[in-house]
């Protein structure tokens, strides 16, 4: 049975932007001046260069395409304003990757993912500490993927704290400097994406928290809970949410396309059950790791339908 696209419904105001859906309200896109300035196959790769070719979302229709512009805060990154002090940054040069960017109480941003590399990352840095002008940063590792700490190297450069679960920091000593490689040679030879992934520091995670447990952050009256749902994209991925706005960052575990996308570090047989786990929020807004799309809470459910018939074959 085909999987049906999630049914979008958004009742709170929400910027408008690129994307396959429909949305029933909305409010302006920031303007440019104003904020100052994984994949599409359900099996894992044949190759390298498989991985980037499946990592760029799937070109809405014109019916189903919001007209407006986003908004460039660099030469690779675009942005929206989701809520008030509330932003999604996407990475167009690697593969539409999605950063949440939350201006929290006590003069605090909260970062949620990374930029695949170091000049992305800079460009997130020099917009953050321009626009929302922070005391402290705080960057939440979302799995050891590049699009989950591929700026660290840079986040540290600027004093922000980088956290991640005892796991993702286990598995990114392990694997980041086969994976600079193998992501690298996903691109052609002398091309600049290649030259800049292999021009990435290797940059671990330096403060942890159990991965079970996850973590808690208190802002002021505010609080950002980092949550581990189990596996699914990969063995350590974690969620970001943030009960006061309503907003969760799935990142690379949620799905709004048509397949759960790059599988090679994935556990599908536990995919259902974690994704299943989301559940426990009552999230008005749902932010995938890729794309342009924002959804609602029926994003669980496509992902979980996907996870379902990836195992039926």
């Amino acid at each position: 049975m085909p999987v049906s696209k999630p049914k979008l419904k958004l009742s709170a105001p929400f910027c408008p932007f690129a994307a396959r859906l429909t949305l029933l309200s909305l409010i302006s896109l920031v303007s440019l001046s104003t904020l100052g300035g994984c994949a599409a196959q359900q099996s894992e790769p044949d190759s390298k260069a498989d991985i980037a070719a499946s990592s760029a979302p799937s070109q809405p229709s014109p019916e189903q395409t919001n007209t407006q512009v986003r908004a460039k805060i660099g030469p690779d990154l675009t942005m929206i304003q989701l809520l008030p002090d509330t932003y999604v940054a996407t990475d167009e040069r690697f593969h539409q990757a999605n950063v949440l960017v939350a201006k929290m109480d006590a003069e605090t941003v909260l970062i949620a993912s990374s930029p695949a590399e170091s000049q992305g990352a800079q460009q997130l840095m020099d917009w953050i500490q321009k626009t929302l002008k922070p005391k402290r940063m705080i960057a939440i590792n979302t799995h050891f993927h590049s699009d989950g700490t591929g700026g660290n190297g840079v986040y540290h450069q600027h004093g922000v704290e980088t956290w991640a679960g005892d796991l993702t920091q286990n598995l990114y000593n392990q694997r980041a400097e086969y994976y600079r490689k193998f992501e690298a040679e996903g691109f052609p030879a002398g091309s600049e994406e290649r030259k800049r992934l292999l021009a990435r520091p290797f940059a671990s995670p330096k403060q942890t928290f159990p991965q079970q447990q996850g973590k808690q952050f208190q802002f002021g009256a505010e609080t950002a809970e980092v949550f581990y749902p189990g596996p699914a994209h990969t063995e350590d991925n974690v969620v970001v949410w943030l009960p006061k706005r309503k907003v969760l960052f799935g990142g690379c575990m949620i799905k709004l396309g048509p397949s759960l996308g790059y599988l090679a570090d994935a556990n599908v047989s536990t995919w259902e059950a974690s994704a299943t786990a989301l559940k426990r929020f009552n999230a008005q807004y749902v932010i995938p790791g890729h794309g342009h799309e924002i959804s609602d809470a029926s994003a669980i459910d496509h992902t979980i339908e996907l996870a379902r018939q990836q195992l039926k074959g």
